[in-house]
């Protein structure tokens, strides 16, 4: 690809990523686009199955994997920490 300008080099890299997660789609012609529920096996969205997974989303994390993908975040550490402490429930309140 040719742009006008250069590109920085958190650009370059957030590219490169992008075309690696590209390689693995595949289009497919005449095939009618639907959406999924990916929480069912059933594929098919329920209020019922959305409770059951919004009460064990904790224990649905791989919280060790979370914190390893907020870390590779192209952001400030300021960010980094701040993600963090959102994870773990440690932000400081009134109250």
């Amino acid at each position: 690809m040719s742009w006008r300008t250069e590109w920085f080099e958190w650009e370059k890299t957030m590219m490169e990523c992008f075309e690696k997660e590209m390689l693995g789609v595949h289009l497919v012609k005449d095939v009618l686009d639907t959406k999924r529920w990916l929480h069912s096996d059933s594929k098919s969205y329920t209020v019922h199955f959305a409770y059951l997974t919004v009460n064990n989303f904790d224990a649905m994390l791989d919280l060790d994997e979370v914190f390893v993908q907020i870390w590779n975040l192209l952001v400030s550490p300021k960010f980094h920490v701040f993600l963090c402490k959102l994870m773990k429930n440690k932000l400081p309140n009134k109250g």
